[in-house]
């Protein structure tokens, strides 16, 4: 089984658009991915996206976001309080996500009004 590939995205300035926080090359070789979420900024986040590229060839498509995050599903399990999509200032969310035959994912966050910074750590690995 290959090792797990860890990644991070710190300080990331994040508005009233969705911003990319980072994207994680699954190599081909990784389903699962494991993430935390800190606000480290000033305002409450209204949104988390994860998209999903499942071919090198195609486009990144929108994969969970938004309220999909306030409860667990087949397809993932995450934070309740706080939910990804709306996690306050000095606070963290987490998410173990089945991310399927992806190539890679794209994580996205916004808040409602003004700006906050986010980081994001994490690990992608094989499930099993």
């Amino acid at each position: 089984m290959p090792a797990p590939i860890q990644f991070s995205f710190v300080g990331v300035p994040v508005s009233s658009t969705l911003t990319l926080l980072g994207t994680v090359s699954l190599n081909g070789v990784c389903d699962r991915l494991s993430l935390q979420v800190r606000n480290d900024g000033a305002t409450t986040t209204n949104n988390f996206v994860l998209m999903r590229l499942l071919n090198d060839q195609g486009n990144y498509l929108p994969y969970l976001s938004s309220t999909a995050w306030t409860t667990a599903a087949d397809n993932y399990d995450c934070s309740s309080s706080p939910p990804m999509s709306a996690i306050p200032t000095g606070q963290s969310g987490w998410a173990d996500i089945d991310c399927g035959g992806a190539v890679s994912v794209e994580l996205w966050a916004s808040v409602a009004s003004g700006s906050t910074v986010l980081s994001v750590f994490g690990a992608a690995r094989l499930q099993g």
